[in-house]
């Protein structure tokens, strides 16, 4: 669902962490508002109007992002996390802390496991990899 009139209608008063996806190869466009006026009257039109009594635009910032596609000279990589809503709804019982199956790892890794441990592959000697790395302790990737 797009469009001012319905975006009017819920704004965003804060942001929060959730399950998003974000695919490779893809263009995700935003438009963010600052917002004036009473948003108890009604928002008309396709465009949010710059003034009046109901709620209006005072301000907008347009962002684009374009993710690179796989396979290129540079990827990145984001892994899941277990605390997410998704997660639980996948695999019901499941304990952020523990024992994972290999269908959790699966999920959880998004493709980071195979893209780390194929580029290390690639490793000669001599050979240093640096990172951004967040509790790296994966024994697979350490060896």
């Amino acid at each position: 669902r797009t469009g001012w009139a319905w975006a009017s209608r819920r704004p965003i008063r804060d942001l929060k962490w959730g399950d998003y996806l974000v695919e490779p190869g893809t263009e995700y466009r935003y438009t963010l508002y600052a917002l004036g006026g009473d948003p108890a009257l009604p928002a008309e039109g396709a465009d949010p109007p710059t003034e009046g009594p109901g709620p209006h635009a005072l301000a907008q910032v347009a962002v684009r992002v374009a993710t690179p596609t796989k396979g290129g000279a540079h990827e990145v990589h984001f892994n899941r996390g277990v605390t997410g809503q998704r997660f639980a709804r996948l695999f019901p019982g499941a304990r952020p802390q523990g024992a994972r199956c290999p269908e959790q790892w699966a999920w959880l890794s998004r493709g980071l496991e195979e893209a780390l441990l194929g580029f290390i592959s690639t490793a000669g000697a001599g050979w240093a990899i640096r990172g951004a790395l967040y509790e790296a302790h994966y024994m697979p990737a350490l060896r």
